[in-house]
């Protein structure tokens, strides 16, 4: 059975994300605040050019959302992404899913889910930005709502059941390379050939080699070996 994360670590995972991947891409205006509270939520609803983008899958979200929130149908996090092949190689497919929910290449988006879904949430919130929300090419931003739909609701804010929608328009995505971190670049992070700090976003079993989920456990080394709990 898959062990949960504790909050702290996930929150922790979530902040570092969203860290890593606006480094280097500084914008002006309303990208400037990634992470954002009930307040500026509730300020935001039903204004022209957001949209509220509730990550969950569609059952959770026919069960209760924040008003005029859309859904994907399915969890965002695997509607975004092909498994097999990553995300960053069904682009086409991507922007169609996009473009047919409503959300072009010009709007703002706040991405929300359950509090204690921080990984899908965190992969929707990345993948919009692989594709070039919040940077200079592109017009749209992307924001990550603090808490999910559990903070609204602490917030007083009402759920509905009635499905939205937004009319179908066009997304058509400018991938920014720099949020990628290839396994190449990685590997050459790891063997110090490229100076840069890889942060490991598992669980402590996991990076210490007591509860493996890959072929080998452990983390990698300078030295371009995996390490078990006894070697760290």
């Amino acid at each position: 059975m898959r062990r949960r994360q504790s909050h702290a670590q996930k929150i922790f995972f979530t902040l570092t994300l969203v860290l890593l991947v606006y480094t280097g891409n500084a914008v002006s205006g309303e990208a400037s605040g990634l992470v954002v509270d009930s307040r500026f939520v509730s300020d935001k609803l039903d204004k022209p050019g957001w949209v509220m983008l509730d990550v969950r899958s569609g059952e959770e979200y026919r069960g209760g959302h924040i008003p005029g929130s859309i859904n994907l149908g399915n969890v965002a996090a695997n509607v975004l992404r092909d498994p097999t092949h990553r995300a960053y190689t069904i682009i086409p497919a991507i922007e169609k899913s996009l473009g047919d929910a409503g959300i072009g290449d010009d709007k703002h988006i706040i991405v929300y889910g359950d509090a204690e879904d921080v990984y899908d949430n965190a992969v929707a919130f990345w993948i919009l930005e692989f594709l070039g929300c919040n940077s200079p090419q592109l017009s749209c931003t992307v924001h990550y709502y603090d808490g999910g739909i559990e903070q609204w609701e602490a917030s007083g804010g009402k759920l509905i059941v009635e499905e939205s929608s937004l009319p179908k328009t066009q997304f058509k995505a400018h991938v920014v390379a720099s949020r990628l971190a290839t396994s190449e670049e990685v590997l050459r992070v790891a063997k110090r050939q490229t100076k840069a700090v890889l942060i490991d976003a598992r669980t402590d079993a996991e990076y210490h080699g007591s509860d493996i989920r890959a072929l080998r456990g452990g983390a990698y080394s300078w030295r371009g070996e995996h390490q078990g709990a006894e070697e760290l």
